[in-house]
C-alpha cells in the first residue's frame, strides 16, 4: 500500500516542484507584468501608463478586473492627488466594524464620486495644491459634522475611477457587510454608457469558473508572461462586434435595483443621485445616452418609491450658465462637488435618512 502511495504522489511532487520552479525562474529572469495591465487588456483598455518611478493606484481584481491599491500616499493621477487607507479606499483613516454611536454613510460611484481631480494638482508641483479640497463624500461629511457636532460621522466614498454600475454592485457585495452603512448614495451613469466591443457583465462575467480561471491567470507570472508574449505575436484578429454601452438601459436599471434591495437588506437606508454631465454640444451622442439613462433612472425611482436626487444645474439643462460648475464635460469642480454635498445633504434630510443623528 505504501509503495502504491508513493507511486501516485511523486510524480504529483515533481510537477509541483517543477511548475514552481518555472514562476521562480519567470519571477526572477523577466521584467514584472503586473496583473492590472492582465485586466484591462481583456477589459479592451490600453496597459496602465504609470511610470514606474511613481506609485501605481491601482492593481487588478479577478472579479472588478481594477481597484484602488491600499496605502497609497499622495499619489498623483491623472492631476489628482490620491491616498488609500488599508482597506483600498480613498478615505483619512482606517475603517473597522461600525461602533454603535457611529453614523455611517457609503457613497458609492465612479470617478464622479471618487474625485476626479480633486484636488487638483500638477505633478511638476507635487505640493502646491488646495489641501482643503475635497470631493462631494468628503464634504457632505463635513456638512454633517457642522449640523451635528455632538455626533461621530463617516462618509466613506466606496468609488473607483471607470467603475460601471455593473463594478459597483459587485463592489458593494463584497463590501456592505463589514461596512455596515446607515445609508447608502448611489451615483453610476458615464461608465454605463461608454461604447465597449462587449459588455461588462460579459468580459467580468461573474461565474465561478471564470473568475478561478482569472485569479489564478493573474497570480502567475509563469501564465501573464506566456499569455502576453502569446498575444503580443502577429496573427490576424476576429472582427469584433460593433460598439455599444457597457452597461444597457435596462441592466442599468437593474444594476441599481439590486443594489438598492443590497442596501435595504442590511437596514440601510438609501438615496439615488441622477448621473451628473455638463452639456449636449460637446459630444451629442453620448449626452443623448445619458440624458436617456437619467430619465429612465428617475422615472424607475418614482416607480419603486425609491428617494432620488436631481441636481439640474450639473446637468444638459442647465448647459449655458453651468460651467464653473465642471472641471471638463463629464466631472464636476470643486464647486459642483460643493453644490452635489448641499443637495444631497438636503435629500437625506427631505427623506427622513438622518433621524438617528437628530435623535
Amino acid at each position: 500500500m505504501r509503495s502504491t502511495v508513493r507511486s501516485a504522489i511523486l510524480p504529483i511532487v515533481v510537477f509541483a516542484c517543477l511548475l514552481l520552479g518555472i514562476e521562480l525562474g519567470v519571477r526572477a529572469l523577466r521584467p514584472h507584468f503586473a496583473s492590472r495591465d492582465f485586466f484591462l487588456s481583456l477589459f479592451g483598455d490600453p496597459p496602465d501608463a504609470t511610470p514606474q518611478t511613481q506609485q501605481p493606484l491601482f492593481e487588478g481584481d479577478p472579479v472588478r478586473f481594477w481597484r484602488l491599491r491600499p496605502n497609497v500616499d499622495h499619489a498623483i493621477w491623472d492631476f489628482t492627488v490620491v491616498s488609500t487607507n488599508a482597506q483600498g479606499l480613498r478615505y483619512a483613516k482606517d475603517i473597522g466594524p461600525k461602533p454603535p454611536d457611529v453614523f455611517r454613510i457609503v457613497c458609492v460611484g465612479d470617478s464622479v464620486t471618487f474625485g476626479y481631480r480633486i484636488p487638483l494638482v500638477f505633478p511638476d508641483v507635487p505640493d502646491q495644491y488646495d489641501r482643503n479640497d475635497a470631493p462631494y463624500p468628503g464634504r457632505l461629511e463635513r456638512l454633517l459634522r457642522d449640523a451635528y457636532p455632538d455626533r461621530e460621522i463617516e462618509v466613506v466614498a466606496l468609488a473607483v475611477p471607470g467603475y460601471s454600475s455593473y463594478q459597483g454592485r459587485l463592489l458593494l457585495e463584497q463590501s456592505i457587510g463589514w461596512l455596515a452603512p446607515d445609508v447608502v448614495v448611489i451615483c453610476f451613469g458615464f461608465n454605463d454608457v461608454a461604447m465597449k466591443h462587449f459588455p461588462d457583465k460579459q468580459v467580468m462575467s461573474p461565474g465561478w469558473v471564470d473568475t478561478t480561471l482569472r485569479r489564478v491567470m493573474s497570480s502567475s507570472q509563469a501564465l501573464l508572461q506566456t499569455w502576453h508574449w502569446w498575444n503580443g505575436r502577429p496573427h490576424a484578429q476576429a472582427p469584433l462586434p460593433a460598439p455599444a454601452p457597457r452597461v444597457s438601459r435596462a441592466d442599468y436599471g437593474a444594476n441599481i435595483t439590486a443594489m438598492i434591495e443590497l442596501a435595504h437588506a442590511h437596514g440601510a437606508g438609501v438615496l439615488v443621485v441622477g448621473p451628473v454631465y455638463r452639456d449636449s454640444k460637446t459630444n451629442p451622442p453620448e449626452a443623448l445616452r445619458m440624458a436617456s439613462y437619467r430619465s429612465s433612472l428617475r422615472d424607475l425611482m418614482r416607480l419603486e418609491k425609491v428617494p432620488y436626487v436631481q441636481i439640474d444645474e450639473l446637468t444638459e439643462a442647465h448647459q449655458d450658465d453651468n460651467a464653473k460648475l465642471f472641471g471638463e464635460n463629464i466631472h464636476p469642480s470643486s464647486i459642483g462637488h460643493e453644490l452635489m454635498a448641499e443637495r444631497i445633504r438636503d435629500a437625506l434630510r427631505e427623506n427622513g435618512m438622518l433621524g438617528k443623528l437628530a435623535g
